[in-house]
């Protein structure tokens, strides 16, 4: 069974076994075709019991985020750790170690939010880069982390609790995205749940304060507020997180229940 019922993270690899991060006990693995269970938790080596991200490289490594303690490279053949911190030194040391977000891009580099900020880590080097040494614009991110994508022309979006980034690799160049009082043209709040890229290309972004539709061309922002006398409008602000399905519907799973689009 599961090692916890209170639980951080889900991701399910290609091999359709599901990864559950867990608050305090580790992390649950399950085959969905033989429905067998394998905990991995401290017992094992990892630094912390609090899995709030997981991602699964491949059938043999496996990327493990802590809530509180840092970042876990697992050989799950080998059983060897990887460890990455802010309490470490070098090519190991994290920015923060309270990780929320990875990403591995199209160019084969992973991407950890924290809560100060983005790490990039190099496969080729195996070293981990602060983002503001890769992006040396006005634009800094340095609060929490909540999601990270990548969209179709393999730029990235960052959302963070203050504000959305547009990262543009080509030029190097990063856009911040804000609420500003008073213009209707802005997020809807700067604190960012979740980002999804649509099949049109737009730009969803889900926030403490309603769901925003974005437009880089021309520059537009559309909102979506709860209003009780409207029956299409989100369930309610607070909407953590939005996805699309096969049939072009977009799910937003909020505070109070889900909603379509």
């Amino acid at each position: 069974s599961l090692s916890s019922n209170s639980v951080f993270s889900i991701n399910e690899d290609r091999s359709h076994n599901l990864w559950i991060g867990t608050d305090g006990n580790g992390l649950s693995q399950i085959d969905l075709k033989s429905k067998k269970f394998e905990i991995y938790n401290s017992d094992n080596g990892i630094s912390d019991n609090m899995m709030s991200a997981v991602f699964v490289e491949s059938k043999k490594i496996l990327w493990i985020g802590t809530l509180n303690n840092g970042l876990n490279i697992l050989n799950r053949e080998t059983g060897d750790i990887k460890m990455y911190s802010d309490k470490l030194t070098g090519d190991n040391k994290l920015i923060d170690d309270h990780i929320h977000a990875i990403l591995k891009d199209s160019r084969g580099k992973i991407w950890v939010g924290t809560n100060k900020g983005v790490n990039i880590y190099y496969p080729e080097t195996k070293k981990m880069m602060n983002l503001q040494d890769y992006f040396k614009g006005d634009v800094k991110i340095t609060s929490r982390v909540n999601s990270i994508i990548e969209t179709k022309n393999k730029n990235i979006w960052v959302g963070t609790e203050n504000g959305a980034y547009y990262l543009d690799f080509q030029y190097h160049d990063a856009r911040g995205f804000f609420n500003k009082p008073n213009e209707s043209n802005s997020l809807s709040s700067n604190h960012v749940y979740s980002i999804l890229e649509d099949s049109d290309g737009d730009i969803w972004i889900t926030t403490v304060t309603g769901l925003n539709r974005l437009n880089l061309l021309p520059f537009s922002v559309q909102r979506f507020l709860y209003d009780p006398k409207n029956n299409n409008s989100p369930r309610s602000n607070s909407i953590y997180c939005a996805i699309q399905d096969k049939q072009g519907l977009i799910w937003l799973a909020t505070s109070c229940g889900l909603n379509t689009y």
